[in-house]
């Protein structure tokens, strides 16, 4: 199993189709349980270079974002759909997916 955080804008559409889309192939489910994820809230930054194409604020501005962070549980045989997956409905121009493998102890 994995776990993988997402970062996105604070906003429900966008949070509802991303875990949608990782759903949908197959993350989030926890025995009984699908679409199960962690939502914490939290402020990103960043400043788009030259050449960026940024989905929010202004080229060579630092931006200020309220944000999410969804954490959610995955198989290894569907990360790279979940990744691909998450990549197509997300909003911004570099999407931020950080992924750890999991041990379960019983």
């Amino acid at each position: 199993m994995y776990k993988f955080f997402v970062f996105a804008p604070r906003e429900d559409e966008v949070i509802r189709k991303i875990i949608d889309a990782a759903s949908d192939v197959g993350a989030g489910t926890i025995g009984k349980y699908k679409k199960c994820a962690w939502i914490a809230e939290g402020r990103g930054t960043w400043i788009a270079d030259e050449d960026a194409n940024p989905a929010r604020g202004e080229v060579g501005k630092i931006e200020y974002v309220d944000e999410v962070k969804i954490e959610m549980e995955c198989p290894d045989e569907v990360m790279q759909k979940v990744v691909d997956a998450i990549k197509k409905v997300h909003p911004y121009e570099e999407v931020v997916i950080d992924v750890f493998k999991m041990e379960r102890f019983e």
